[in-house]
Protein backbone atom coordinates (compact mmCIF):
# COMPACT_ATOMS: atom_id res chain seq x y z
CA UNK A 1 0.00 0.00 0.00
CA UNK A 2 1.25 3.34 -0.88
CA UNK A 3 1.59 6.41 1.82
CA UNK A 4 -0.76 8.94 0.70
CA UNK A 5 -0.08 12.74 2.12
CA UNK A 6 -2.30 16.02 3.02
CA UNK A 7 -1.06 19.19 2.61
CA UNK A 8 -1.71 21.47 6.00
CA UNK A 9 -1.59 25.05 4.78
CA UNK A 10 -0.20 27.73 6.43
CA UNK A 11 -1.54 31.15 7.05
CA UNK A 12 -0.20 32.53 4.50
CA UNK A 13 -1.32 30.65 2.38
CA UNK A 14 -2.09 31.06 -1.78
CA UNK A 15 -4.51 29.00 -2.47
CA UNK A 16 -8.32 29.67 -2.87
CA UNK A 17 -10.64 29.90 -0.63
CA UNK A 18 -12.43 26.75 -3.37
CA UNK A 19 -9.07 24.82 -2.46
CA UNK A 20 -9.83 24.43 1.23
CA UNK A 21 -11.01 22.52 3.56
CA UNK A 22 -10.59 22.28 7.09
CA UNK A 23 -7.20 23.85 6.93
CA UNK A 24 -6.08 21.42 3.83
CA UNK A 25 -5.90 21.28 0.51
CA UNK A 26 -9.08 19.91 -1.02
CA UNK A 27 -12.56 20.94 -2.09
CA UNK A 28 -16.04 21.53 0.21
CA UNK A 29 -16.48 17.79 -0.13
CA UNK A 30 -12.99 16.57 0.88
CA UNK A 31 -9.30 16.92 1.73
CA UNK A 32 -7.02 15.45 -1.15
CA UNK A 33 -4.45 12.58 -0.67
CA UNK A 34 -1.37 12.83 -2.62
CA UNK A 35 1.93 10.61 -2.80
CA UNK A 36 4.89 12.27 -0.81
CA UNK A 37 6.66 13.86 -4.01
CA UNK A 38 3.29 15.71 -5.35
CA UNK A 39 2.68 16.75 -1.75
CA UNK A 40 5.54 18.32 -1.35
CA UNK A 41 5.51 20.19 -4.85
CA UNK A 42 1.75 21.43 -3.40
CA UNK A 43 3.01 22.48 -0.03
CA UNK A 44 5.76 24.55 -2.06
CA UNK A 45 3.67 25.83 -4.80
CA UNK A 46 0.74 27.07 -1.96
CA UNK A 47 2.82 27.50 1.13
CA UNK A 48 2.18 24.69 3.44
CA UNK A 49 3.39 21.26 5.14
CA UNK A 50 2.60 17.77 4.61
CA UNK A 51 1.43 15.04 7.04
CA UNK A 52 1.01 11.87 6.32
CA UNK A 53 -2.85 10.56 5.98
CA UNK A 54 -3.89 8.00 8.63
CA UNK A 55 -5.65 5.24 7.17
CA UNK A 56 -8.32 2.98 9.01
CA UNK A 57 -5.44 0.03 9.08
CA UNK A 58 -1.60 -0.87 9.28
CA UNK A 59 0.01 -0.89 5.85
CA UNK A 60 2.32 -3.57 5.09
CA UNK A 61 4.87 -2.41 3.25
CA UNK A 62 7.59 0.11 4.05
CA UNK A 63 10.56 1.18 1.68
CA UNK A 64 13.96 2.35 2.90
CA UNK A 65 16.88 3.62 1.40
CA UNK A 66 19.97 3.87 2.92
CA UNK A 67 22.76 6.59 2.25
CA UNK A 68 26.44 6.43 3.33
CA UNK A 69 27.42 9.67 5.96
CA UNK A 70 30.93 10.08 4.46
CA UNK A 71 28.93 11.01 0.93
CA UNK A 72 27.15 13.95 3.14
CA UNK A 73 27.84 17.64 2.37
CA UNK A 74 28.68 18.86 6.37
CA UNK A 75 26.26 21.25 6.03
CA UNK A 76 23.78 18.62 5.61
CA UNK A 77 24.87 15.98 7.88
CA UNK A 78 24.47 19.13 10.64
CA UNK A 79 21.60 19.91 9.74
CA UNK A 80 19.98 16.27 10.07
CA UNK A 81 20.73 15.98 13.61
CA UNK A 82 17.76 16.17 15.76
CA UNK A 83 15.52 14.91 12.91
CA UNK A 84 15.76 11.02 13.56
CA UNK A 85 12.47 9.24 13.91
CA UNK A 86 14.32 6.02 15.03
CA UNK A 87 17.43 5.93 16.65
CA UNK A 88 20.43 2.90 17.16
CA UNK A 89 20.24 1.22 20.78
CA UNK A 90 23.75 1.16 20.24
CA UNK A 91 24.36 5.16 20.45
CA UNK A 92 28.58 4.47 19.70
CA UNK A 93 27.51 3.75 15.75
CA UNK A 94 25.38 6.59 15.03
CA UNK A 95 23.28 5.54 12.57
CA UNK A 96 19.83 7.25 12.76
CA UNK A 97 16.82 6.33 10.47
CA UNK A 98 14.61 9.55 9.36
CA UNK A 99 11.51 10.04 7.12
CA UNK A 100 11.51 9.41 3.76
CA UNK A 101 10.74 13.13 3.11
CA UNK A 102 13.36 14.64 5.65
CA UNK A 103 15.72 16.10 2.40
CA UNK A 104 12.65 17.49 1.22
CA UNK A 105 11.60 19.57 4.12
CA UNK A 106 14.59 20.90 4.65
CA UNK A 107 14.30 22.05 1.44
CA UNK A 108 11.14 23.81 2.00
CA UNK A 109 12.39 25.35 5.25
CA UNK A 110 15.65 27.11 3.01
CA UNK A 111 18.37 26.37 6.22
CA UNK A 112 20.44 24.99 3.69
CA UNK A 113 22.25 27.13 0.75
CA UNK A 114 25.58 27.49 -1.30
CA UNK A 115 27.05 23.91 -2.75
CA UNK A 116 25.02 21.70 -0.27
CA UNK A 117 21.74 22.95 -1.10
CA UNK A 118 22.57 20.94 -4.73
CA UNK A 119 23.31 18.07 -3.03
CA UNK A 120 20.17 17.90 -0.84
CA UNK A 121 18.30 18.74 -3.88
CA UNK A 122 19.25 15.98 -5.58
CA UNK A 123 18.81 13.98 -2.09
CA UNK A 124 15.28 15.18 -1.82
CA UNK A 125 14.38 13.77 -5.34
CA UNK A 126 16.18 10.34 -4.99
CA UNK A 127 14.24 9.78 -1.67
CA UNK A 128 10.77 11.28 -2.15
CA UNK A 129 9.60 7.69 -3.10
CA UNK A 130 10.92 5.93 -0.12
CA UNK A 131 9.55 6.03 3.46
CA UNK A 132 12.10 6.07 5.17
CA UNK A 133 15.96 6.69 5.18
CA UNK A 134 18.78 5.04 7.26
CA UNK A 135 22.53 7.03 7.29
CA UNK A 136 24.95 4.68 7.99
CA UNK A 137 28.93 5.47 8.70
Amino acid sequence: MKLLFKVKLNENHSAQPDQIKDGYLGNEFMIFKYTRKEALKKAIRFGGTIEQHKWPFLAKEVKMVQISNPSLLYDIEAALVGRECFTDNDASLGEGIYYGDVFGVMLQERIITGKAKFQLEELADYCIDYDYIQITK
